[in-house]
């Protein structure tokens, strides 16, 4: 789920349609309902561009919130997850769990400049710290992966920087303390890290 505050809109996946409906967040009215893959997996929204990204199968679903057109489908990599807005760098970034790759996109013509694949491949979620140009890739710990974690890289040459060991699936970071944030729902725990 995200909200676009400003817009008055909620955009909610829907995992077996593979659709992303969009509500209004005054009277709960459904807006649109948009395919965009099976199965979807995450959505965010950016509230200076007023854009909407979902990711789904192999893609990543660009919407305008003003008019809900799809405005791009761009295809990322192997299950699409995690998504990290780079706006003064005008940077998308997005993680492919099953090609363990992720993927760096222009925000404007969402083409995409960069893929890179991190020594821990594993990729699940995402955050960005801008001003270190420091990008949080959650790794989930499973039989492909043995590690369980964070894996810290530089922003923007998808260099490895450091790895905290740590239960993670979803990971936040405040760009202003520079404190990272990862949860572990199978574990029930959250981790709080200082800057790397």
């Amino acid at each position: 789920v995200a909200v676009d505050g400003a817009l008055k809109q909620l955009y909610s996946l829907n995992q077996g349609e593979g659709t992303l409906t969009t509500l209004s967040t005054v009277d709960g009215r459904i807006l649109k309902t948009t395919a965009v893959g099976t199965p979807v997996r995450v959505v965010t929204v950016s509230p200076t561009t007023r854009r909407v990204f979902a990711t789904a199968a192999q893609t990543l679903t660009v919407l305008d919130g003003n008019t809900l057109g799809v405005l791009a489908t761009v295809t990322v990599g192997r299950t699409p997850v995690g998504i990290a807005l780079d706006e003064a760098n005008n940077r998308i970034y997005v993680a492919s769990q099953q090609s363990g790759t992720i993927s760096a996109l222009n925000a404007t013509t969402y083409q995409i400049v960069n893929t890179w694949s991190p020594p821990l491949g594993n990729v699940w979620g995402l955050a960005i710290d801008p001003s270190l140009r420091r990008l949080y890739v959650s790794i989930i710990k499973n039989t492909v992966a043995d590690f369980g974690g964070i894996e810290v890289l530089h922003a923007d040459t998808g260099a490895y920087v450091a790895q905290i060991s740590a239960g993670a699936e979803l990971v936040a970071v405040n760009s202003r303390t520079h404190v990272v944030y990862a949860t572990d729902p199978r574990g029930n725990t959250l981790s709080v890290r200082s800057r790397f």
